[in-house]
């Protein structure tokens, strides 16, 4: 007699599923109320408007190490063009305009074809330094600001306040923000945090963790004094 067949597994069961508010983007949103799915279509039920995208695609598929393959390529392709010129000027003209010691002045056409070629390295790569530095050193992407992700997530309806933001790329393609959300007593918390993952998601944010905080119940003071609208108990 063959074994029963095993129920199917139903689908909220598959997967995991996380009560912390962080996404990827690509990532499949959880299904919610059909109220809830239009209104994420919808950025204005949010309070969150077209204009964030302004700043959302400035390192879109930007690679630094494709930039820096690329000008060390262009680089060696001048070097090997300028070594190729210099090589057949000393060649043909080697014996005319000599210098007090008879040697020609087409000499230094080499160690000129060789300072130059410094000079452009440096110029070429100015952009890939910096863009590293700035991924080491943790700092807001150049092609985002940092206040205009601020008031985009202010304008999210039932947001109150918006502190501790933080935006940073562990390479310039990858974009991550974190910031304390303070929502409203009667808001819902879920359409808050949908709200403002969309949002980032429109500057170039492909990560997002946000700690949402219950103006009614959360005690602003544990996160230290300068956290503003509530103060320290006495």
């Amino acid at each position: 007699m063959a074994p029963p067949l095993r129920p199917p597994i139903p689908p909220r069961a598959r997967g995991h599923g996380h009560g912390h508010g962080h996404a990827h983007a690509g990532e499949a949103r959880p299904r919610s109320s059909g109220a809830l799915a239009p209104a994420l279509g919808a950025n204005s039920a949010f309070g969150v408007d077209a204009d964030s995208a302004e700043c959302g695609s400035g390192g879109a598929g930007d690679s630094v190490a494709v930039r820096a393959a690329m000008a060390h390529v262009i680089g060696d392709l001048l070097q090997s063009i300028g070594v190729v010129v210099a090589a057949v000027l000393i060649y043909f003209l080697h014996d005319r305009w000599p210098d007090k010691h008879g040697l020609s002045y087409w000499y230094r056409v080499d160690p000129i074809c060789t300072l130059l070629f410094a000079v452009l390295v440096m110029a070429s790569t100015y952009d890939t330094i910096k863009d590293c530095t700035m991924v080491l050193m943790c700092a807001a992407p150049g092609h985002i600001d940092p206040s205009r992700v601020h008031a985009a997530l202010l304008r999210i309806r039932g947001v109150e306040e918006v502190h501790d933001l933080h935006i940073w790329a562990l390479v310039p393609d990858k974009v991550n923000v974190s910031a304390h959300v303070r929502v409203a007593r009667d808001a819902d918390h879920a359409q808050v945090l949908y709200a403002a993952q969309a949002a980032a998601r429109r500057f170039g944010c492909v990560h997002t963790v946000f700690q949402l905080e219950d103006s009614s119940a959360f005690q602003c003071h544990v996160e230290g004094s300068w956290c503003p609208g509530q103060m320290a108990p006495s």
